[in-house]
């Protein structure tokens, strides 16, 4: 089942990109809109409003006036 769902999405990013594979995780990302703590590997903690996926996968926070693009990281 799983290795099936993951054809499927490998099908979907060959055929259309990221774009579409995008649009799920965002109708599914647990803590949209919401605060967010986000250490990276380096134990740096970056804490802001997790608003967006960007177009490359990233992890979009704001906070404050700052927007910040996080490629990896444990969110808590």
């Amino acid at each position: 089942m799983v290795l099936e769902n993951l054809a499927k999405l490998l099908d979907i990013y060959s055929a259309s990109g990221f774009a579409p594979l995008r649009s799920l995780w965002l109708k599914k990302a647990h803590a949209l809109n919401s605060h967010v703590c986000i250490t990276t590997s380096d134990g740096i903690t970056h804490e802001g409003t997790f608003t967006d996926i960007g177009l490359d996968g990233s992890i979009v926070l704001k906070s404050g006036e700052d927007t910040l693009k996080l490629d990896y990281g444990s969110m808590l």
